[in-house]
């Protein structure tokens, strides 16, 4: 008898967590080149009412979020694989700046709204 509780307990919290998954659409998309030897900040910043992008990117790369944001191999700057959609919250005012890990490729980012 314990185990079916513990077991009606596990399920009830799984669809608790289900339900306040946020389902999001997307709306403009715009491109940055990465390349391996300079950081590339984007020329277009998310709008004002964005608050969440997703991240798809056709090389590996590092990529940075701020005001004035440059990317490095460093600490500062999160690793991006290739073709692994990453969904990052971003505030009004900043901007993405990648750098490619190895080669050249496309960022493509894309405003996410709810």
């Amino acid at each position: 008898m314990k185990r079916i509780i513990t077991v009606l307990a596990l399920l009830l919290v799984a669809s608790t967590a289900y339900a306040d998954q946020i389902t999001y659409r997307p709306a403009l998309t715009f491109t940055v080149d990465a390349n391996p030897t300079t950081s590339t900040a984007a020329t277009t910043a998310p709008s004002a009412y964005i608050d969440t992008v997703r991240v798809m990117s056709t090389v590996d790369v590092f990529l940075s979020i701020g005001v004035s944001p440059n990317a490095s191999a460093g600490v500062t700057a999160m690793y991006i694989p290739a073709d692994k959609p990453e969904y990052l919250n971003i505030r009004s005012g900043e901007q993405i700046a990648v750098l490619g890990v190895s080669a050249s490729g496309v960022v493509y980012i894309t405003e996410m709204t709810q």
